[in-house]
C-alpha cells in the first residue's frame, strides 16, 4: 500500500496523475475516512474537509480536546491569551496531532478555542510530506502531497469549548 501511494505520489508531483491514481484516491479517502472514523474522527473529518469542503470553515466537536492530558497541561502552561504556532509530536496525543499540526490556541478565563487559522496540505509539486497513521500494528503513510492533488483548498477549522463545563 505505502508503495502503490508513494508512487501515486511521484506521480502527482509531476503532474502526471492518472484517472486509475484519481479514482483509487478517492476511494481510498471516502473509505479510509469513513472506517477510521471510529479511532481518529476529528483528523478524519479534517481530511474529508480538505478534499470536499470546497475551503470552507470547519468546526469540529470539542469532546475530545477538551479532555486531552496533553492539550489540558499545554493549556495550564500558556495561561490566557493567543499562542501558536504550537508543534506537537505524534506520540504526546494521536488524535490531536493527526487532526491539527502544528495548532493554535485562544485562552480566556471561560473559554478556550483551538484552531488552525488556514489548514492547508504540502503542494502536490512540494516536499514530499506525510503523516504517520497507526491502524494497529501497522503504520500507514498519508502524503499530504496527494491531498493537495485532489484540490484541497486551504480552510479555517477549529473546536471550542468552555472551560467549566469541560472540567465537570
Amino acid at each position: 500500500m505505502n508503495i502503490l501511494l508513494e508512487d501515486q505520489r511521484v506521480r502527482a508531483s509531476k503532474n502526471e496523475l492518472t484517472i486509475f491514481d484519481k479514482v483509487s484516491l478517492h476511494t481510498g479517502i471516502i473509505i479510509g475516512t469513513y472506517s477510521m472514523g471510529l479511532f481518529y474522527p476529528e483528523g478524519t473529518r479534517v481530511l474529508r474537509h480538505a478534499v470536499y469542503g470546497h475551503g470552507a470553515e470547519l468546526k469540529l466537536p470539542s469532546e475530545y480536546f477538551s479532555t486531552s492530558e496533553y492539550l489540558n497541561n499545554q493549556i495550564e502552561r500558556l495561561g490566557n491569551g493567543t499562542h501558536g504556532p504550537l508543534e506537537i509530536r505524534q506520540s504526546d496525543d494521536w488524535r490531536l496531532s493527526l487532526c491539527f499540526n502544528p495548532y493554535y490556541l485562544s485562552i480566556t478565563d471561560t473559554t478556550v478555542r483551538l484552531y488552525h487559522p488556514s489548514m492547508k496540505f504540502t503542494e502536490a509539486s512540494g516536499t514530499p510530506t506525510f503523516t504517520t497513521v497507526p491502524i494497529g500494528k501497522f503504520r500507514f503513510k498519508v502524503w499530504d502531497n496527494l491531498v493537495s492533488a485532489l484540490g484541497s483548498e486551504p480552510f479555517y477549522a477549529y473546536a471550542e469549548w468552555n472551560r467549566q463545563t469541560a472540567a465537570l
